[in-house]
C-alpha cells in the first residue's frame, strides 16, 4: 500500500443515506411526511463531526491535526503512545507537564496506546507539550469516525431483489449460488458456527432486551459475545440501523422463507458497537473494538466505517490484529475522490471499493493505489432494486420496527467480502490471514484495465471461483529491472525479473508521502517476468521504490531502485546559504549547452524572497556569482531558473576563507528528505537547513536517528519562500545523528557541520529515499586524511550492508555491517583499508543512505569535507564548481563500478572557452584521479565527465597548502 503525501483535505459526512421500504404498497399521502423526515436526517447526517487521520509511515502532522476542528474529535482525550521501556514515573511526569490527568487507560497492551484525559489544558496545547517529549512515540487527539455515508431511496422504485449476489460475477454479483453449492459439497453448508465475523458498527439487533428487538430475519443466526464500546456494556444493541443492515448481508438467516439471503449464514457473528446513534464514534472506541475482536477469537473483522485522517493508534490497532490472523476488510469510503479512507488506507487492512449493477465503479466510490478489490455497493440516484436489500429499522433509530431497506456505499460492499473471508475461513481453517486474501483477489473478475487498477483493485470478487481456489500465493521478490530511470513525463516499458509473480499483480513506483506511480499494460509473461508500462507524467524527480504486490497482500520491492529525472535542469535549489557571520556565498553557473542560457536567481531570506538577478551564461562556460553582492548579512537560500539547461553550486567560505563548503543544488522539492552524517558530540556544531520553494506554509516534523534510536522533535512551520535553520545541538546532544525531515508541502533540506569554534565545516543535500546501493566516488585513507562512511537506517527492520572499496589496484569488498532499525552507524575506513585513495560502494538488504566524511590537518587545524552518495552511474556527469586559480588545488575523481574496462574523457569549461584533455582507460571496480591544475593551470572551470560505460565522478578543491578543502557530487545523466 501506498502512502499519499499530507494535504488538507475536505471533510465531509460519513454516513450512508437510506430509505426504509415496507413493501410496494406506499402510497403518495406518505410522500411529503416521509420527505420531511429524510430532510431532517440528512440535515443531522451532514451537521455530524467528520473523522480524522493523516499520513503513513514516519508521522507527520499537519495543521487539522495540530489544531484539529471541533467535533472532529473526543473533547477533553488524547491517546498517547509511549516509547519502549518508558518508566511508570516518567510517564506520569511527562503527562502531568503536558497537563494531562496521570491515570491512563491501556487500549492494546501494556506497551501500547492508551487513553488519556486532559486536566484543564486545550488539546492544541496538551498535543504539543507531549510530541516536545522524545519519550513521546506519538499523540494525537480521541477522532471520530462515521459509518461510511448513505443516500435515500425513491419509495417507488422499491424491490425486493439481491443481485449483488443471486448474480454471476460476469453480471455484476458475486455468484453466491455456485459459491453455496461449493460450501456443501464441502461439508460447510453456509460457513461453521466456529469462524467468527466481529462487525464493528453501530451495533446489531441481535436480542430482545428491554426496549431492544431481535431483528425476525436473524433469529438463526450465531452470535458470539461482543461488546458495547459506546455505553461500555456486554450489550452491543444497534440503536442506529447501519450495523444491523451490514450484518444481514454476512449472515442473515437464509432458506427461512424471511426476507433476504445473507452470504455466510452459518458463520456466528459478534456484534461490536464502536458508533453510537449517530453513526460516529471515536478512535479510542474502535480501537478497543479491534483488540477485543481480536483477543475473543475473532477470524474476521467487518469495519464499514472510516475518516480520511491518518492514525499512529489505529494503524497499531490493525496490525495488532493481522499479527493475531485476522482478517480485517474495511470500506474504501464515499467520497468519489483518488483517496482511501482509513483505517482501509492501512497496508495490513483489505480496501474494499463499491461497483453499482452495470459493473462500473460506483459514481461515489473512492478509488487509488490503497484499493484492493471492490464488490456491489449499488448506486444513489438508481431504483431501489439496484441497491443493497437487507432487514434492518425501518426508519434509522427507531428500534423495533424492521423491513427491508435498500442501502448504497462502500459500507455495503465491504460485508460482501467479510462474508466471503468467513467462508473461506471455513473452508480453509489452517490458512493465515494473507492467504485469504490471496484467495479473495486472485479470484476477481478482472474490470476496467487489464489486471489491478486503481478504479477497481484485483476486481470484483467471485465467491463462486473463490470457495474452489485452494492454492497459496508465493511472495515476490524482484532481482532486476531493464530501465532504472527515465525523465519526468515520459512513458517507460519496464521489465522485472524476479521470482513468486502471479497474474494478477499490482506493479507501482512509491515514495514516502507521494502519490505513486501506478503501472499500466501489466502482463506476467511467467512466475519470473513482468511486462508493463509507467506514465511518468505526475511523477516528481528522484528516488522511487519499485514494488511488485499481489493479491495475498504481499510485496516484492527494489528501494530506491528507480530514479525519476527532472524532465529538463532549468530549476535549482540551494537550501543552504549565509552573508552573515562572516561568510562568503558564491553560486556557480555551468552551461553544457550550446546557447546562452538566460537565468533568474532569487535569494530566499527569512525575512522573505528578495528581486531575482537576471544573470546570463555562455555556451559551454561557467558564471560565478558572489551572493554578499545582493544579500548582506542574512541567511539565505536560492533558487536559480533557466530558459536551458545548467548545472547549479554553492561554495562558502569564512575566516578569510581558512575553510569553505561547497554542495552542488537540487532540481525538485520533496516531503521528504533523508540526511546520514550529523554529530553533537566532539564539538561540532550541526544545522539542518529547510528551504520551503512554494507559496504556502509547511509544516515540516524532523526526526533524529541516533544510535539509541528516533528522537522526534517538535513541528516547525515554514513559511512559503522562505528557509528556516535549526541548530540541532537544541534538541539532541553529545550524539552523533541523521535525519528524517517529512513535510506537509515539498521542502529541500541540506546539513551543514562546523567544528573547532567554527575551524572547519562541511556540508551536503539530502536524499528523498532510501536506496539499496550507493556510490561514493572520492575517498582517501592516504596523505593524512581520515575517511568515514556514515550510514542511515530509516526502516523499521535491521539492514545488513556491505561495503566494497575500489582502489587504483581494484576492488576490497568488506564483512557485511549491520545497522539498526531507526538508527546509524559510523564506519572508519581508515581501520580496513589504510594508506589507499578510495571510492566506495556500497550495497544493503534493505533501503538505506549512506555519505562519506573525510578530515586532515596540515598543521593548521582540522580541516574536512562531505558529500552524499549516489544511487546510479551514468555515462555523463557534470561539475559546476572548480578553480586552479586563486590558490586552488582541484581534482576530479573517477569511480569505474563496471566489471570490465571504462573509456573515460574529460572537457573543462572555462569562461574562455572549452578546453579539452585526452581520454583514458579505467580498470573495472576501480577510481582514478585527475589533477585539473595539471591540466590547465590558472583558471576557473566546470568540468564534464563522459564514458562509454556508467560511471561516477565528484570534484574536490583544496588551498592553503590542504589547510581548507570541500568536494561535490556531480549532476549524472
Amino acid at each position: 500500500m501506498v502512502i499519499y503525501p499530507l494535504a488538507r483535505r475536505d471533510r465531509g459526512s460519513l454516513l450512508d443515506m437510506n430509505w426504509p421500504v415496507i413493501g410496494t404498497v406506499m402510497k403518495k399521502a406518505l410522500s411529503v411526511f416521509l420527505t420531511l423526515i429524510l430532510l431532517v436526517a440528512c440535515a443531522s447526517m451532514l451537521a455530524g463531526p467528520a473523522a480524522a487521520g493523516g499520513n503513513d509511515g514516519g508521522k507527520i502532522y499537519g495543521a487539522s491535526e495540530i489544531d484539529p476542528a471541533p467535533g472532529t474529535y473526543v473533547p477533553g482525550r488524547l491517546i498517547v503512545k509511549f516509547k519502549p521501556g518508558v518508566s511508570s514515573e516518567s510517564r506520569r511526569s511527562v503527562l502531568a507537564a503536558a497537563g494531562c490527568a496521570t491515570s491512563t487507560r491501556k487500549l492494546l497492551s501494556e506497551a501500547g496506546p492508551e487513553a488519556v484525559q486532559l486536566a484543564g489544558v486545550t488539546v492544541k496545547d496538551a498535543l504539543r507539550g507531549l510530541r516536545a517529549s522524545a519519550l513521546v512515540e506519538y499523540a494525537e487527539p480521541d477522532y471520530i469516525r462515521h459509518a461510511s455515508p448513505f443516500s435515500p431511496n425513491d419509495p417507488y422504485y422499491v424491490s425486493d431483489d439481491q443481485w449483488n449476489m443471486s448474480l454471476p460475477s460476469s453480471s455484476g454479483g458475486i455468484d453466491m449460488p455456485v459459491a453455496w453449492n461449493n460450501m456443501i459439497s464441502a461439508g460447510h453448508p453456509g460457513g461453521d458456527p466456529g469462524v467468527i465475523v466481529a462487525i464493528l458498527d453501530t451495533g446489531v439487533a441481535y436480542e430482545t432486551r428491554g426496549g431492544f428487538v431481535q431483528a425476525p430475519d436473524l433469529a438463526g443466526t450465531h452470535f458470539a459475545q461482543g461488546y458495547d464500546f459506546i455505553n461500555n456494556d456486554p450489550f452491543p444493541d444497534d440503536d442506529h440501523q447501519h450495523g444491523t443492515h451490514v450484518c444481514g448481508t454476512i449472515a442473515q438467516t437464509t432458506d427461512n422463507g424471511l426476507v433476504c439471503a445473507g452470504i455466510a449464514y452459518n458463520t456466528s457473528i459478534m456484534p461490536v458497537k464502536v458508533l453510537d446513534s449517530t453513526g460516529s464514534g471515536s478512535d479510542t472506541q474502535i480501537i478497543a473494538g479491534i483488540r477485543f475482536a481480536a483477543d475473543t477469537g475473532a477470524r474476521v473483522i467487518n469495519m464499514s466505517l472510516g475518516g480520511p485522517d491518518y492514525s499512529s493508534a489505529l494503524e497499531d490497532a490493525v496490525n495488532y490484529a493481522t499479527a493475531k490472523n485476522v482478517v480485517v476488510c474495511a470500506a474504501a469510503g464515499n467520497e468519489n475522490r483518488n483517496y482511501i479512507n482509513y483505517p482501509a488506507g492501512f497496508d495490513s487492512v483489505i480496501a474494499v471499493g463499491a461497483t453499482n449493477r452495470d459493473m462500473n465503479r460506483a459514481s461515489y466510490s473512492n478509488y487509488g493505489g490503497e484499493l484492493d478489490v471492490v464488490a456491489p455497493g449499488g448506486d444513489r440516484g438508481t431504483p431501489s432494486g439496484h441497491q443493497i436489500v437487507q432487514q434492518t429499522y425501518a426508519t434509522r433509530n427507531q428500534i423495533g420496527t424492521f423491513a427491508p431497506v435498500y442501502m448504497s456505499g462502500t459500507s455495503m460492499a465491504t460485508p460482501h467480502v467479510a462474508g466471503l473471508a468467513a467462508l473461506l475461513r471455513a473452508l480453509h481453517p489452517d490458512w493465515g490471514a494473507g492467504d485469504i486474501r490471496g484467495a479473495l483477489g486472485q479470484n476477481c473478475l478482472d474490470l476496467g484495465e487489464p489486471g489491478w487498477d486503481p478504479q477497481f483493485g484485483f476486481g470484483l470478487i467471485d465467491a463462486g471461483k473463490a470457495t474452489l481456489y485452494d492454492q497459496l500465493l508465493p511472495s515476490p521478490a524482484i532481482s532486476g529491472i531493464s530501465t532504472n530511470h527515465a525523465k519526468a513525463g515520459e512513458r517507460v516499458q519496464l521489465k522485472i525479473t524476479g521470482s513468486g509473480f502471479t497474474d494478477p499483480v499490482h506493479v507501482y513506483l512509491n515514495r514516502h508521502l507521494e502519490q505513486p506511480v501506478n503501472a499500466t499494460q501489466v502482463s506476467v509473461g511467467d512466475s519470473g517476468t513482468i511486462l508493463c508500462t509507467l506514465n511518468l507524467s505526475g511523477a516528481n524527480p528522484g528516488l522511487w521504490d519499485v514494488k511488485v504486490e499481489n493479491p495475498a497482500g504481499r510485496v516484492g520491492a527494489i528501494e530506491g531502485g528507480f530514479v525519476v529525472d527532472p524532465a529538463n535542469d532549468h530549476t535549482w535549489f540551494l537550501a543552504e546559504g549565509s552573508t552573515n557571520y562572516g561568510f562568503e556565498e558564491f553560486v556557480c553557473l555551468q552551461n553544457p549547452g550550446d546557447a546562452v542560457a538566460n537565468t533568474l536567481v532569487t535569494f530566499m531570506t527569512p525575512a522573505g524572497p528578495q528581486p531575482p538577478l537576471n544573470v546570463k551564461v555562455a555556451p559551454e562556460s561557467r558564471v560565478t556569482v558572489r551572493v554578499n553582492d545582493y544579500v548582506a548579512n542574512s541567511d539565505v537560500s536560492t533558487k536559480v531558473d533557466s530558459d536551458q539547461d545548467i548545472v547549479c553550486e554553492r561554495s562558502m567560505y569564512w575566516n578569510n576563507r581558512v575553510e569553505g563548503t561547497d554542495c552542488i543544488g537540487v532540481e525538485a522539492a520533496s516531503n521528504a528528505w533523508y540526511l546520514a552524517e550529523g554529530s553533537t558530540d566532539y564539538g561540532f556544531e550541526t544545522y539542518l537547513l529547510i528551504q520551503n520553494p512554494g507559496s504556502l506554509s509547511a509544516d515540516v516534523q524532523v526526526t533524529y536517528m541516533t544510535p539509541g534510536g528516533p528522537e522526534p522533535r517538535p513541528i516547525i512551520t515554514v513559511p512559503g519562500n522562505s528557509r528556516y535553520s535549526i541548530n540541532v545541538q537544541d534538541d539532541v546532544h553529545s550524539s552523533d545523528v541523521s535525519f528524517k525531515v517529512e513535510s506537509t508541502e515539498p521542502v529541500i533540506a541540506e546539513r551543514s557541520m562546523y567544528w573547532d569554534g567554527r575551524r572547519g565545516g562541511h556540508d551536503s543535500i539530502g536524499t528523498n529515499g532510501p536506496a539499496l546501493q550507493w556510490y561514493l566516488a572520492e575517498g582517501s585513507t592516504n596523505w593524512g586524511f581520515d575517511e568515514w562512511v556514515l550510514l542511515e537506517n530509516p526502516s523499521a527492520s535491521e539492514a545488513s550492508v556491505t561495503l566494497t572499496y575500489m582502489t587504483p589496484e581494484g576492488p576490497v569488498v568488506q564483512p557485511p555491517v549491520q545497522v539498526p532499525a531507526l538508527t546509524r552507524r559510523t564506519v572508519h575506513v581508515n581501520e580496513a583499508i589504510p594508506g589507499k585513495d578510495v571510492s566506495v560502494s556500497v550495497s544493503s538488504d534493505r533501503g538505506i543512505v549512506a555519505e562519506r566524511s573525510m578530515y586532515w590537518n596540515n598543521g593548521t587545524g582540522k580541516a574536512g569535507h562531505n558529500a552524499i552518495g549516489v544511487t546510479q552511474p551514468r555515462q555523463q556527469c557534470y561539475l559546476a564548481e572548480g578553480s586552479t586559480n586563486w590558490g586552488f588545488d582541484e581534482w576530479v575523481l573517477v569511480q569505474n563500478p563496471n566489471p570490465e574496462p571504462a573509456n573515460v574523457g574529460i572537457e573543462y569549461m572555462t569562461a574562455q572557452g572549452l578546453r579539452t584533455r585526452p581520454s583514458f582507460v579505467m580498470q573495472p571496480n576501480s577510481r582514478v584521479s585527475i589533477w585539473v591544475n595539471g591540466d590547465i593551470p590558472g583558471v576557473d572551470t566546470s568540468t564534464h565527465v563522459f564514458s562509454n560505460l556508467n560511471i561516477i565522478a565528484e570534484r574536490s578543491m583544496y588551498w592553503h597548502s590542504r589547510g581548507g578543502g570541500h568536494v561535490s557530487q556531480g549532476l549524472l545523466r
